[in-house]
C-alpha cells in the first residue's frame, strides 16, 4: 500500500520531506522497514490505511466493518494465502450475512495466492546472528527427545534464523507437495517442526501437546510476540 500512496502523491502530502522527485524517492526507499522510520506493512501513519499489518486474519472483518452504514463505499480486501490460514479470516467469510445491500457498502475480496512464500533473500553481510545457536540447540534437544519434542511457529523458522533445526528434523507436511516445494522447502512427513501462519491454531496445538506430558518450543511472528501467550506456560 505504501507504493500507491507515494505514486498518487498522498504520501508526500502527508510527509512533505518525502518529495515527488529523485531525492524524495531515495528517502522513501531508505526509510522503508528501518528502525524508527516506517514499517514494512500498513502502519497507522500510512495515508488511507485502516488495517494494521501485525497479526494476520482481520483484513476481511476490517473491510466489512468499514462499509457498514456507508453505502457509497466499496472496500477492496487483499487476502494473502497466509492470511487465509487464520481462524479470524476463516470466519470472516460469513460476514456477508450481515451486510445490507441498501444500507451498507460492498466488499470486494481479492485472493493473493503467492504460493505461501514470505521469506526473501536480503542484501548486506551478516556479522552475527544471535538466534542461530538457538536453532542448533533446539535441534539437539530433538535428537535427544525424538518422540516428545516439537517446534511450533508461523513461517518464521528461517527468518528467525532457527533453520539449523532442519539438520535434525524438517517441517511436518502430510499434504501434496507442489513443484515449487521441491528442493529447499524442508518438508517431510516425519518432520517435527510445525509451521502455520494462524498463531491461534499454533497455540492450541502446542497447549494440547504440553498438557499431555510432552515438551516444545514456540517461536512467534516478530510483529506480535506478545499477542497470544500460552495459557499454561511453555517448556
Amino acid at each position: 500500500m505504501l507504493g500507491p500512496c507515494y505514486l498518487d502523491g498522498s504520501y508526500s502530502e502527508a510527509f512533505p520531506h518525502v518529495s515527488q522527485d529523485e531525492e524524495g524517492l531515495r528517502q522513501f526507499f531508505k526509510q522503508f522497514s528501518f528502525p524508527g522510520q516506517i514499517g514494512s506493512h500498513c502502519t497507522p501513519e500510512t495515508p488511507g490505511s485502516i488495517h494494521e499489518g501485525g497479526e494476520l486474519g482481520y483484513v476481511l472483518s476490517h473491510a466489512c466493518g468499514s462499509v457498514f452504514d456507508n453505502p457509497e463505499l466499496i472496500a477492496i480486501a487483499c487476502v494473502g494465502d497466509g492470511e487465509a490460514e487464520t481462524g479470524p479470516l476463516a470466519t470472516s467469510w460469513h460476514i456477508n450475512k450481515f451486510l445490507n445491500p441498501i444500507r451498507d457498502g460492498a466488499v470486494l475480496p481479492v485472493l493473493y495466492l503467492n504460493g505461501y512464500k514470505v521469506d526473501v533473500e536480503r542484501p548486506g553481510a551478516i556479522q552475527a546472528a544471535n538466534t542461530a545457536p538457538l536453532g542448533a540447540w533446539i535441534g539437539a534437544i530433538m535428537q535427544c527427545n525424538p518422540r516428545n519434542y516439537r517446534l511450533f511457529g508461523p513461517d518464521e523458522t528461517a527468518s528467525n534464523r532457527l533453520q539449523a533445526v532442519y539438520a535434525t528434523s524438517k517441517k511436518c507436511w502430510m499434504a501434496d507437495v507442489l513443484p515449487e516445494d521441491e528442493g529447499g522447502s524442508e518438508l517431510s512427513p516425519d518432520g517435527r517442526v510445525i509451521e502455520m501462519l494462524s498463531e491461534h491454531t499454533l497455540v492450541g496445538m502446542m497447549e494440547g501437546y504440553l498438557l499431555t506430558g510432552r515438551c516444545g518450543w514456540r517461536c512467534v511472528n516478530s510483529m506480535c510476540p506478545g499477542g497470544l501467550p500460552l495459557a499454561h506456560g511453555i517448556a
